[in-house]
Formats: C-alpha cells, structure tokens, sequence
C-alpha cells in the first residue's frame, strides 16, 4: 500500500511540475511571476509541514508513510487545479 500511495504521489507531482513549466511563463507575462513563485515556495513549505503534522499522528506506526503520502498527494493535486487558472 505504501508503494502504491508513493507512486500515487509521483504521478501527482509530476502532473505539478508540468503545470508549472506553463503556470510560471503565463504569470510572467501578466506581471505576477515573482508573486506567484513566493507562492509557491511558500506553499511547498505549508505543504510539507502540514503532511508531516497529519502523518505524526501514527508515528511508529506501519501506517504513517501511507498517511504521509496521501496527504501529499491530495494537497499536489488541490494546487495543480490552482495553477490551471494561470496556465490557460
């Protein structure tokens, strides 16, 4: 289960990393580049400390990577529909 929720995240950050090779160059063009990589720098940073908060609740336990990796995978995707407002 693990494995799968890992590649599940990988198929998700992916799909992230394609937006923002379109996101990035758009929101340049609109003059909000520079806001818009604070954001997600700034975002990555949430990111990571809220999956970590959620997966610290079975820590010790075989569950936490799953846990720890579903939540990655579902805040990657809720920001990829974010970046498909500048990438259009």
């Amino acid at each position: 289960m693990n494995e799968c929720a890992a590649a599940e995240y990988q198929r998700a950050d992916a799909e992230l990393n394609a937006l923002w090779s379109y996101a990035k160059p758009s929101a340049d063009q609109m003059g909000v580049g520079a806001q818009l990589l604070d954001a997600q720098r700034k975002w990555i940073a949430y990111r990571d400390a809220a999956c970590t908060a959620e997966a610290e609740m079975f820590r010790g336990g075989s569950i936490q990577p799953l846990v720890w990796f579903q939540c990655m995978t579902r805040l990657t995707a809720q920001r990829s529909g974010d970046l498909r407002n500048f990438s259009n």
